[in-house]
């Protein structure tokens, strides 16, 4: 086990990608390794081969609301930058693991061209980008808490209007890109995430509520696992919507705010965000936030059998 996992640090750390996103974050070097080559060893779907290796994750809770196996490429890494490397790690994967109807879901660098192109070689099809913010809470300046007097904790109350509201203002999600994807069964399934984050032990929900009306929400996950391996606090800013016709108030800008602060107070150091390359406005509100982009993704989807239109 030990010498598995001595193998396995080295392989990883000849990842050439998202080093400056590591470095915004403060991710110790060695716990990494650590934390990544014992998080291969347990997966059930995982292959080492002669090029190199290559693990997946199933999307249970997705996979059970779509009514079919939704899995996540979770690891790739190749001991030589070849093409015909990551070609033959998919196929080997997708040969043991899918099945008819079945998809795979690989989120990957966007510099990493060979690995792009072998996925696009192997059936893959582009869906949309993914950019990655970090804000880190040592280097931030002071906070603006205008507005603040009308966020507060969400309760059990306000979870038919957090849905609602999701309903209503989510139109960038990227499953929403892919009609394999059942455009209300993917909605209904951000809603539950967005629900339970009321009441959820490492989450928290806040509201927007003026005159009583809530008008937008903003979701907190508190990454307690990495914060315990790296001996520093992490969380990440998850879901936020503002009410279509309150937009353009400055409500999602007194959300992040007020998101931050709280997790500033908390003892949280590093706060992440993803969303979709293509969602400008929360580029802009995260950049008015002080986060700074840390890496960019792209998205594919394989649909094994399917017919994608």
């Amino acid at each position: 086990m030990e010498e598995a996992t001595k193998d396995l640090k080295k392989l990883f750390s000849q990842y050439p990608y998202k080093q400056y996103q590591n470095y915004l974050q403060k991710l110790d070097q060695e716990k990494l390794l650590s934390f990544f080559s014992e998080r291969f060893l347990r997966k059930q779907r995982k292959k080492e081969l002669e090029e190199g290796i290559i693990s997946l994750n199933i999307m249970e809770k997705f996979s059970k609301q779509m009514g079919f196996d939704v899995f996540l490429l979770s690891d790739i890494l190749v001991y030589e930058e070849k093409e015909s490397h990551y070609r033959h790690l998919l196929k080997e994967i997708k040969k043991d693991v899918l099945k008819s109807g079945s998809v795979l879901v690989a989120k990957e660098p966007i510099d990493n061209v060979c690995l792009n192109n072998a996925l696009l070689k192997e059936g893959f099809y582009y869906v949309c980008g993914e950019s990655v913010f970090t804000l880190n809470m040592e280097k931030l300046d002071s906070i603006e808490k205008t507005g603040f007097k009308y966020v507060r904790a969400a309760k059990e109350e306000d979870v038919s209007y957090i849905r609602e509201l999701s309903h209503n203002a989510h139109s960038d999600i990227r499953y929403y890109y892919d009609p394999y994807f059942d455009k209300k069964k993917v909605g209904i399934f951000y809603e539950d995430i967005v629900s339970a984050s009321v009441s959820t032990r490492n989450e928290r929900c806040f509201v927007y509520e003026e005159e009583g009306e809530i008008e937008g929400f903003i979701t907190v996950i508190l990454n307690e696992g990495l914060s315990k391996r790296m001996d520093r606090g992490y969380c990440s800013l998850d879901y936020i919507a503002v009410d279509p016709e309150k937009q353009k108030k400055g409500i999602g800008y007194i959300l992040n705010n007020y998101a931050i602060d709280y997790v500033k107070r908390e003892g949280y150091e590093i706060c992440v965000v993803k969303t979709m390359a293509s969602n400008y406005r929360a580029i802009r509100l995260l950049v008015k936030n002080q986060f700074i982009l840390s890496s960019q993704n792209l998205v594919y989807h394989f649909v094994e059998d399917g017919i994608v239109l």
